[in-house]
């Protein structure tokens, strides 16, 4: 029998910041929903030297300090022995299926080529670094080792990202990957509202990064623009930040994670270029100016003039002058600069990188024996996702699950295969999504609500509807609906006969369909034959 889950191990140690470790969230969440969209379970666990674990509160974390945080007490030797052992113990004792590195491929404490071997298989996300580091020999002979190798940018940027023959196979372009997902994002007057902010005020957004930085600069800066009465000001010090924070009438302080969904309701940004900072704000379209801070191997600088060149946001040198600065910010508030800005971002396609990210990592666990990842149906789903407009995680995942088991029922396997067939290629193709699937999905999840039924009563009628050729196998989706919709009327008969006497259900359904009314004047929702509320399961 196929194991019915999925275990992985996210390395997200690289120093105490957050960059690392907001990129695996990331493609660890959007993993975690196909999976349960497929109905497969997921032991999904994090190790992290970040100082802002508590953002990863929906995932088992294992929290290390950081290299940093015991150099400042002498210890980085003997820390870094100690480290490597409870790594590796922690590697062994997991054994998963995943073993997924950022950053670092040769590991923090150089123990990959040691903990691989717990592991199935190993991914590493090869997020961008300077040249010499990247082409550096201790770097490229550990790409090798790795059976996959995520890239968070576009492939028209590979010669950016050297590789040997051997590693070159196994590299897969995904796009950026970062935390902004527009479809859970709120609304701008939703922000608006919730921060109390009038209508004729302008809302920025100003921030130095996770909040492990210096921080004399980003409080001028959020003291010049709150000093004009028309700007409201979101400080963004950061998870990390400690210390004092700036408090006004039109200033006010966030240290949460996740602020990305509070962009759309945002003007402009002044902000560090950090990975996923910049990302995130070019992704809610949100006109910006970016300034670098010299952070490791992260080339903020070059990250700016790249966005510069293509007209994506301005730039300022951190350190500027309040007149400039202001200056700067005024452009893209009223210029002509703001227009010019959000028409390129617009623009800029939606890569969807830590869904692709996590397609990538399932397929790896797909080719494992006895997987509980079927490939087609994986990227079934991740089209599926790629489609969704709005809503929740329970949401898609209970309308995907709807659908699916409904067309087990309602469509023959060759249709079956041609359906997936064309969603995979529309995936990799990034052309259109198609909302369909979702959309008939939602509608069967809320008939099954009209019909008060459970899981195990909803697939009865359906498969009683395709029985004999009430709704013929290969019928359209509206036909489906349309029958299931006529016999809303007749519920409290329906939901008696499954208690009953299911064996009759079609014979009921036949007279439902002939009489047309209602069952009586005290119709009324007939108990669900089962808790489950997650749509009709894949195995109907």
């Amino acid at each position: 029998m196929a194991r019915r889950y999925v275990s992985a191990l996210f390395y997200a140690i690289n120093g105490r910041g957050l960059g690392h470790l907001t990129r695996l969230l990331a493609i660890a969440r959007a993993a975690r929903e196909l999976c349960a969209a497929l109905d497969v379970a997921t032991d999904f666990e994090i190790v992290t030297t970040s100082e802002a674990s508590f953002i990863c509160d929906d995932f088992p974390v294992y929290k290390l300090p950081s290299k940093t945080a015991v150099g400042e007490r002498g210890q980085r030797d003997r820390y870094v022995q100690r480290a490597k052992l409870l790594v590796s113990n922690l590697v062994a004792a997991k054994s998963p299926d995943l073993l997924v590195l950022d950053t670092v491929p040769y590991g923090a404490f150089q123990e990959l080529a040691f903990l691989r071997s717990y592991a199935k298989a190993t991914a590493y996300i090869y997020r961008h670094l300077d040249e010499e580091s990247a082409r550096s020999d201790l770097v490229q002979r550990h790409l090798e080792l790795f059976d996959r190798i995520v890239v968070p940018d576009d492939e028209h940027r590979a010669d950016e990202y050297p590789a040997s023959r051997a590693a070159l196979r196994k590299l897969s372009f995904v796009g950026a990957i970062h935390g902004f997902d527009a479809t859970r994002a709120w609304s701008g007057p939703r922000v608006r509202a919730y921060f109390g902010v009038p209508a004729e005020k302008r809302l920025v957004y100003v921030s130095a990064g996770g909040g492990g930085d210096g921080r004399a600069w980003l409080d001028t800066v959020i003291d010049s623009v709150a000093a004009d009465d028309e700007n409201f000001v979101l400080a963004g010090y950061g998870p990390l930040h400690r210390g004092e924070r700036r408090y006004a009438r039109n200033v006010i302080p966030l240290t949460e994670p996740s602020v990305s969904r509070y962009f759309p309701g945002v003007d402009a940004a002044i902000s560090a270029a950090g990975y996923n900072s910049y990302q995130e704000l070019l992704a809610a379209g949100v006109p910006s100016l970016f300034f670098a801070q010299r952070k490791g191997l992260d080339r903020q600088d070059l990250r700016i003039a790249e966005g510069v060149r293509a007209g994506f946001h301005g730039e300022v040198a951190e350190g500027a002058t309040v007149d400039l600065l202001l200056a700067k910010l005024e452009d893209i508030l009223t210029g002509s600069d703001r227009e010019s800005i959000r028409n390129r971002l617009a623009e800029r396609a939606d890569s969807r990188g830590a869904l692709r990210a996590a397609v990538a990592l399932l397929g790896v666990a797909a080719s494992f024996d006895g997987s509980a990842i079927d490939r087609a149906a994986l990227l079934e789903a991740a089209e599926a996702r790629r489609a969704a407009v709005s809503g929740t995680d329970p949401d898609f995942i209970a309308s995907f699950r709807a659908y699916r088991g409904w067309r087990a029922i309602a469509a023959t396997p060759p249709e079956v295969a041609r359906e997936q067939d064309v969603a995979a290629s529309s995936f990799w193709a990034g052309a259109a999504a198609r909302p369909a699937p979702l959309e008939v999905g939602r509608q069967l999840v809320a008939l099954r609500s009209e019909l008060g039924l459970g899981e195990d009563g909803f697939r009865a009628v359906l498969r009683a509807l395709a029985r004999d050729g009430r709704t013929p196998r290969g019928a359209a989706s509206e036909r489906w609906l349309d029958d299931l919709r006529a016999l809303v009327p007749h519920r409290r008969a329906i939901g008696e006969r499954l208690a009953s006497e299911p064996t009759s259900l079609g014979r009921l359904l036949d007279e439902c369909a002939a009489s047309g009314g209602a069952d009586d004047e005290h119709d009324g929702d007939a108990p669900a034959d089962d808790a489950a509320d997650e749509g009709v399961t894949a195995e109907a």
